[in-house]
């Protein structure tokens, strides 16, 4: 190297080799000069490779450009004669008191061919031995003509997920220097960081090198899906093949798939217009609030139960007889995996396996509460529900939306759907419990007898499923189901002024279909229309009616 290049480093504190260390790239170096004979710049980079321990890969300029056809046109040219080339070790790199030794004896392989390949792309430097992670190097080279090129060289560990057979079990880790690639079980852990909440923490396995792409790791816990942000990892207990720790961190992108974590939406209403057969058209307000729902304000409790808890409320004008009603749905929702893709052993073990298709059952348990607003009843319920997303029945682009619809099923008419996907969802649910005080509802107004509802026992059984389908700004729900009322349930109505009772048991029927288009960007706000006919609780009045509303979602 020549003494003007280091004097020239020393007045400008070395600007541009701190730049080389941050990024693994360089730029030739130009001693001080003057006139039409000035050196010729090249820019290269070090390519990151894993399991050719011994080599250097460098990216040339790109192909047909002067510079890289003056040093890499064939074997004769300057970069590819192994005797141009000098390897230094750099100290205080981020400093004014810049220093470096020549290590080549240490580390070129004199002996050995620079091998120009991939149509001229890449220049590969043989070496006697790996470089280190916790040391800085720089690699130059310099023709007859006194042109440099330099590549500087440090770990720069970068993290980058598997491909989409396995994304949410393998990730791929490289850097600019070899990294041991077997370990004993149990040192290599993977960290995932929510930001908020606890952190979990993966056994994982080297699987083995994959020279252009890095060392594929895998964990058997799946990694987290269906979420909005990045998820932030750290993997701890890789090494160099000198024993040296090289630590790496940095964001993966969250799988869209079915839901694996609870959401809802903080805050959804819909004002609507009510047209139903045998009655006059009525207004009403549907929605609910999830204060817990938002990723800031999550609570997860051990053995990852989230607890969501949710007032959904349906009311409207007097002589809306198919609404008033709010209801407190159960408040605890635990996510369990199933189809878990069997641990491989290594990577051709890997490479022969299908794609990873996870299956997700959504267990939720809680009390529920009916409330009647118009006439005061009550009905406190234990509830259990199963939601199961089977891998083969699900489709959608933005799994985040598709999580809010898993959450909780009180408020599943009510939202919007995921973009350009289709989903079918079956459930389950079982609610026990009573209406727990008797009530007498006078009719004064039609000077006739109060109406009398006794206290009484619930048992009901549900069983149904959710179809949904998006694309662009339209989306399509169907939810269709069947209610068996082990016992028999009774609660009042209005006709003409005058309070009834209603006595219900036995199979019921409820569907409902809803057609959403957004009417914004982020689909805050939306026309709604929907149909729904059967039986709902609390009231069991058969509904034959026709909603149309604006919808507004945050």
């Amino acid at each position: 190297m020549s003494h003007s290049l280091v004097r020239l480093l020393d007045v400008i504190g070395l600007v541009g080799l701190c730049l080389f260390v941050a990024s693994g790239s360089g730029v030739a170096q130009t001693p001080v000069s003057a006139g039409p004979q000035s050196p010729s710049l090249t820019t290269v980079s070090v390519v990151p490779q894993q399991g050719n321990n011994q080599q250097v890969w460098l990216l040339i300029a790109p192909s047909g450009t002067p510079a890289s056809a003056e040093w890499f046109a064939d074997s004769s040219s300057p970069g590819g004669n192994i005797d141009n080339y000098t390897i230094y070790e750099v100290t205080n790199a981020n400093s004014s008191r810049v220093s470096f030794k020549d290590v080549s004896p240490d580390f070129l392989n004199s002996s050995g061919q620079v091998q120009i390949v991939l149509d001229k792309t890449r220049a590969v430097l043989p070496l006697k031995q790996p470089l280190r992670s916790d040391k800085t190097y720089l690699i130059e080279a310099k023709d007859p003509q006194g042109n440099y090129l330099d590549a500087t060289i440090s770990a720069s560990p970068t993290l980058a997920s598997s491909d989409q057979k396995h994304i949410r079990n393998a990730m791929y880790v490289n850097a600019n220097v070899p990294l041991k690639a077997t370990y004993p079980a149990n040192t290599v852990t993977v960290t995932y960081d929510p930001g908020q909440g606890p952190k979990t923490i993966y056994p994982a396995r080297v699987l083995g090198a994959r020279p252009s792409l890095g060392l594929e790791l895998w964990i058997d816990e799946p990694l987290p899906a269906g979420l909005s942000n990045s998820l932030q990892l750290k993997i701890d207990g890789l090494m160099d093949l000198y024993g040296v720790a090289v630590p790496v961190s940095g964001p993966l992108p969250s799988a869209a798939s079915a839901p694996t974590d609870a959401t809802k939406d903080f805050i959804s209403i819909q004002i609507s217009a009510i047209g139903a057969v045998h009655s006059g058209p009525t207004y009403s307000a549907t929605g609910a609030v999830a204060p817990l729902h938002v990723a800031q304000s999550s609570v997860v409790l051990p053995y990852l139960i989230h607890f969501d808890p949710s007032i959904t409320f349906d009311v409207g004008s007097k002589n809306a007889t198919t609404t008033n009603a709010v209801t407190i749905p159960s408040q605890f929702i635990r996510p369990f995996l199933l189809g878990r893709p069997r641990p491989p052993q290594n990577l051709a073990d890997l490479d022969s396996r299908k794609p990873s298709h996870i299956s997700i059952l959504n267990a939720m348990g809680g009390l529920r509460a009916e409330i009647d607003t118009q006439y005061g009843g009550t009905n406190l319920i234990g509830e259990g529900r199963a939601e199961f997303y089977l891998s083969k029945l699900y489709a959608t682009a933005n799994a985040r939306t598709a999580a809010v619809s898993a959450a909780n099923p009180s408020i599943r008419s009510t939202l919007n759907l995921p973009a350009n996907g289709w989903s079918v969802t079956p459930y389950i649910q079982y609610d026990g419990g009573g209406h727990v005080k008797a009530q007498s509802i006078s009719n004064s107004t039609a000077n006739l007898p109060n109406i009398d509802i006794p206290t009484y026992s619930i048992s009901r059984f549900y069983f149904g499923s959710q179809a949904t389908a998006t694309y662009g700004i339209n989306s399509v729900t169907f939810d269709g189901s069947w209610v068996e009322l082990f016992n028999t349930e009774t609660a009042p109505f209005k006709t003409n002024s005058i309070v009834y009772s209603r006595t219900v048991s036995g199979l019921q029927p409820h569907a409902k279909g809803t057609y959403n288009i957004s009417l914004d960007q982020a689909k805050h706000f939306s026309g709604s229309l929907s149909w729904e006919n059967g039986r709902t609780a609390p009231s069991f009045q058969y509904l034959n009616k026709v909603t149309a509303g604006i919808l507004v979602i945050y």
